[in-house]
């Protein structure tokens, strides 16, 4: 989970854009740093092997939710796997979802947390192999949707081993509990913490009050506290962070998993494609949605 202090103050802390670099979607200005997976650079085809799911649930709302990520799965994953195979992929995915009862629903009257699921629903369908990002996936919903999104995240990371790494704001105490790591960010994007939240925050919240910060109440919100302490400005977080014995255990972390797991082989061998699935597959499949769009927008009509 990357958290960060982005209210009170103009400048952003930069969780977005962090994202948008890792997944490689940046397309202006510099980015500095190297970028690794598994201790090794990047494979050309990373991005074919992560699913991004942005913060707004962009849909065609004549689509039915099951065309929607038929519709991915069809597209997105490769050419070598045949099409009963990504069909039968999608059923699993709605079962995951526990979308059933609205897999022949049509997507746009659908409710926030719905559509959410959905567009989750959509890369899944893709079959990431690597990664799953999400940028803020409970803006705009209420405290059960939020807790219902998060704790599908949580069983979906156990289930399939899928590693997942999402932004979020002000989280409530159970919506933090259902994470494992968590990177603290104040303004300007600088680290704040990075590393285990432990069981009821207790982890996070103990490196600050050990390092000065007032201490915790026995029921306190760990994400409040957090955000409460970084905004006390007689502290520098950020250089208290860089001086810390848990940033350099994290980074002598971060060097071993690099030396450890570069001499693997690569998982993703072979020279990757411009697209998953030929052009005439493509023009084929848009025909067809296009053409479903127009019949079911004229029957509304009527």
């Amino acid at each position: 989970m990357i958290y960060g202090d982005d209210e009170l103050t103009l400048e952003k802390t930069g969780k977005t854009t962090l994202l948008d670099n890792l997944a490689q979607r940046k397309r202006t200005g510099i980015t500095t740093g190297e970028f690794r997976m598994d201790g090794k650079p990047l494979a050309q085809d990373f991005e074919r092997s992560t699913g991004f799911v942005e913060q707004s649930d962009v849909h065609l709302g004549t689509a039915t939710v099951k065309e929607a990520l038929e519709f991915s799965a069809i597209l997105r994953q490769p050419k070598s796997v045949p099409k009963a195979d990504k069909l039968a992929f999608v059923k699993q995915i709605i079962k995951l979802l526990e979308l059933e009862s609205l897999q022949d629903a049509i997507i746009g009257p659908l409710n926030v947390e719905e559509k959410k699921r959905v567009t989750i629903g959509v890369e899944l369908a893709a079959r990431p192999d690597d990664l799953l990002m999400l940028d803020e996936p409970t803006s705009g919903l209420d405290a059960n949707g939020a807790l219902s999104i998060i704790r599908f995240l949580r069983k979906l990371a156990t289930e399939t081993g899928l590693s997942i790494l999402c932004t979020i704001h002000q989280p409530s105490s159970v919506l933090f509990q259902n994470f494992d790591d968590i990177l603290l960010l104040a303004k300007g994007g600088r680290t704040v913490y990075f590393g285990p939240i432990g069981d009821k925050g207790k982890q996070v919240i103990h490196y600050f009050e050990k390092n000065g910060a007032e201490y915790a109440t026995a029921n306190a919100n760990p994400a409040e506290y957090i955000l409460e302490t970084v905004r006390h400005r007689s502290f520098n977080w950020p250089a208290v962070w860089e001086a810390s014995p848990e940033n350099i255990a994290e980074m002598k972390e971060i060097n071993d998993i690099n030396t450890s797991r570069a001499s693997l082989p690569a998982r993703h061998t072979g020279k990757p494609l411009t697209h998953a699935m030929p052009l005439t597959t493509q023009i084929l499949e848009v025909t067809k949605r296009v053409w479903r769009h127009y019949w079911v927008r004229n029957i509304f009509e009527l």
